[in-house]
C-alpha cells in the first residue's frame, strides 16, 4: 500500500471496527454490527473503504445457520508496518513490526555514552535508516524508555541511566521524522506487549515485574496500565525487603530489592563471596556474568544456587507485599532469570505463600515472560497499536 493513503481514515468509527476486526478477526459484517452501535449500511460502507485502501481483506466463507453465507473480513496485517524502539542502559534496539506484532526486522545500536547529543542523533539516524528501509506505510514509532516518562505530553521526566530531566523526545522526534511518535516507561511497556500478545492475553488484571540491571514493575487493571499521580507507579524495586541491610540503592534507601536481588546485585554478591574465600567450582570473581552463575547453578553448585535462592526470597517478599494490596490474578516475570526456571520461581513461590493472604492467592499464577528480549521493543510497538485502534492520537496525524 502506497504511503500517504490513510488520509482517507476520518472517523473513530473505523477505529472500533478495526479493533473488533484485529481481536475477534475473521469476522463477518453482521457480527461487527452486532459488536457495535453502528448500522450494518454504515459498516459495509466503513469496510469497503478499508479493504479499497488496502487495510482489510475478505478471507472466505463464514459459516450459516440459514440465508447467504456471510464474508469473512480479517486485517491485512502487512498493510502498514510499526517501529518499536528500545532505549536501554546500554544500547537502542529497534523492531520493525506489522500490525500483528509480527518482527519484519531488527537492529541494535550499542550506546557508547550517555550525552544527549549522542544518544538523539543516533536514534534519529537508525529511525531514519529504518524509515527509508521500506516503502510501505508506517503508522508510528512507539518507544520504550527507563525511568518516569509521561506518555501524554510525550515528556521523559527523568531517566536515571541517561541522566535526563524533562526531554520532550516525542517533539522532538515527531519534528524530525514527521511521523506520530507515543513514549512510555519501559516496563509499562512490556505490560502492554505482554496484554497484547504475551502470556497475560487472557488477563485483565495482572502485573509485570523486570527483572535486569534494575527492577521494576507495572499493574494492569481492567486492562488499562495504571501510572500513578506522577507517572510513577510500579517502583517495586525500591520496597526494603532488608531492613538491617548495608547495601545501598540508587535512590538513597538500604535493603531496597533492586539493590539487593537485581542481575547486577546477583553479579556483585557472588563475586565478592568468591573474593573472601568462599569456594565454586564453576565461577571465579574475573570472568563472571549472569549466564555462567545461572549455568553453574544448574550443574548443582552450593555458591550459585545459595545465592540465586536468597535472592528468589527476596522478590517474594516484595511480590507478596504487592499482591496483598492489588490482588492480581497474574504475575509475569521478564528477565535471563527466567533461565534458571524451577529454583528460582519454587523459592519465589514459597515465600509468597507464607507472606501473602490466602484469598489473594486463590487464582493467583506466575509465569515467564514469553516475549522476553523482545518485550520492550514489543510494548513499543503495543503503544501505537493501541492507540491506532482507539483512534486517539494515530489516526489524528492521517486526517
Amino acid at each position: 500500500m502506497e504511503k500517504g493513503n490513510f488520509s482517507l481514515i476520518k472517523s473513530i468509527n473505523i477505529s472500533g471496527i478495526l479493533e473488533i476486526i484485529r481481536a475477534k478477526g475473521p469476522i463477518s459484517r453482521a457480527d461487527i454490527a452486532k459488536l457495535t452501535s453502528l448500522t450494518p449500511a454504515s459498516i459495509s460502507k466503513t469496510t469497503k473503504k478499508l479493504i479499497e485502501i488496502g487495510l482489510l481483506e475478505e478471507t472466505g466463507i463464514g459459516q450459516t445457520t440459514g440465508g447467504r453465507p456471510p464474508i469473512m473480513l480479517k486485517l491485512k496485517s502487512k498493510a502498514a508496518y510499526i517501529i518499536g524502539v528500545y532505549m536501554g542502559p546500554k544500547s537502542l534496539e529497534f523492531i520493525l513490526a506489522d500490525l500483528d506484532g509480527s518482527v519484519i526486522a531488527e537492529k541494535k545500536f550499542i550506546l557508547k555514552n550517555h550525552s544527549k547529543d549522542y544518544i538523539l542523533s543516533n536514534l534519529i539516524l537508525n529511525l531514519k535508516e529504518i524509515i527509508n528501509s521500506t516503502e510501505e506505510e508506517i503508522f508510528g514509532i512507539g518507544i520504550a524508555m527507563n525511568g518516569i516518562v509521561d506518555i501524554n505530553k510525550g515528556i521523559s521526566i527523568f531517566s536515571p541511566h541517561y541522566e535526563w530531566k524533562n526531554v520532550k523526545l516525542e517533539k522532538i522526534l515527531e519534528k524530525e521524522l514527521k511521523l506520530p511518535v507515543i513514549i512510555d516507561n519501559d516496563v509499562r511497556a512490556m505490560a502492554r506487549g505482554e496484554g497484547k500478545f504475551g502470556v497475560a492475553k487472557d488477563s485483565k488484571n495482572f502485573l509485570v515485574v523486570n527483572i535486569s540491571e534494575g527492577i521494576g514493575s507495572a499493574l494492569m487493571v481492567n486492562g488499562e496500565v495504571y501510572t500513578g499521580g506522577n507517572y510513577s507507579a510500579g517502583e517495586i524495586g525500591h520496597i526494603v525487603v532488608e531492613e538491617h541491610s548495608t547495601k545501598r540503592c540508587s535512590c538513597g534507601n538500604y535493603g531496597c530489592l533492586e539493590a539487593l536481588a537485581s542481575t547486577n546485585a546477583i553479579i556483585e554478591n557472588i563475586k565478592y563471596k568468591l573474593i573472601t574465600g568462599e569456594q565454586s567450582k564453576y565461577l571465579n570473581p574475573e570472568e563472571i556474568d549472569l549466564d555462567k552463575i545461572i549455568k553453574a547453578a544448574k550443574k548443582g553448585d552450593r555458591l550459585a544456587r545459595d545465592v540465586i535462592i536468597e535472592k528468589a526470597k527476596y522478590v517474594g517478599k516484595a511480590l507478596a507485599t504487592v499482591i496483598n494490596i492489588v490482588n492480581p490474578n497474574l504475575i509475569v516475570i521478564i528477565g535471563d532469570i527466567n533461565k534458571i526456571e524451577g529454583l528460582f520461581y519454587k523459592n519465589v513461590e514459597t515465600i509468597i505463600k507464607r507472606y501473602g493472604l490466602a484469598t489473594t492467592l486463590e487464582k493467583l499464577e506466575i509465569k515467564p515472560s514469553m516475549l522476553q528480549e523482545k518485550s520492550a521493543t514489543i510494548g513499543a510497538v503495543t503503544l501505537i497499536l493501541e492507540n491506532l485502534f482507539k483512534g486517539k492520537r494515530i489516526l489524528s496525524h492521517k486526517v
